[in-house]
């Protein structure tokens, strides 16, 4: 059978360790470390760590006039998700949506999504760090939404990505949201305000 564990040595670590296991998508749960040189060390990776989800993770209305927008938040988020090491996180994409005076928003009525890797497991701890952080981070006044889905799961692209296209030219319920999200088993939160 296939080896289960790793063993790698850096020439400069830590440095060169974290860089490797972001680009290989590694999440060493507790790798172990051991000098074997003035400026040399190792350490084991199992196999088991390299299982892994590509999630989409989305936040909207985290601010208000006089905070620092969603963009900063998503910021915010996917860095301490990767400071946990919970997630790989990749650059925040802006989606904008339907601009309507029946809609409340605080500028632009945008949304902002990025691209993670984590491991297995780690999905619902995402999803409670997500949510607890909105609950910390937000905004006063502000109407919090948290969003994560499997993006290599089994799912009905089409239906998402109509409702996406009508979130940027009509009115939509969060009932219709919801009822989405429960369909395409999507985690779908809101944390906060109306």
């Amino acid at each position: 059978t296939a080896p289960r564990k790793l063993s790698i040595t850096f020439a400069h670590a830590p440095g060169a360790m974290l860089a490797l296991t972001k680009k290989l998508n590694i999440f060493p749960r507790a790798p172990l470390f051991f000098g074997v040189g003035p400026t040399q060390s190792s350490f084991i990776i199992s196999f088991d760590d390299m299982t892994q989800l590509n999630l989409l993770i989305s936040i909207d209305d985290t601010d208000n006039l006089d905070s620092p927008g969603s963009g900063t938040a998503a910021e915010l988020l996917a860095a301490a998700l990767e400071a946990e090491g919970l997630a790989n996180c990749a650059d925040i994409s802006r989606h904008q949506l339907f601009v309507h005076k029946d809609i409340p928003y605080t500028s632009h009525n945008s949304a902002m999504c990025f691209p993670a890797s984590a491991r297995t497991d780690d999905l619902e701890a995402i999803i409670h760090f997500g949510r607890d952080f909105l609950r910390r981070e937000a905004a006063a006044g502000s109407d919090p939404g948290l969003c994560v889905m499997q993006n290599d799961s089994p799912l009905d692209q089409e239906s998402l990505i109509a409702f996406g296209h009508d979130a940027k030219k009509r009115i939509l319920t969060k009932d219709a949201a919801y009822q989405l999200a429960r369909h395409l088993h999507i985690h779908l939160s809101e944390h906060g305000g109306s």
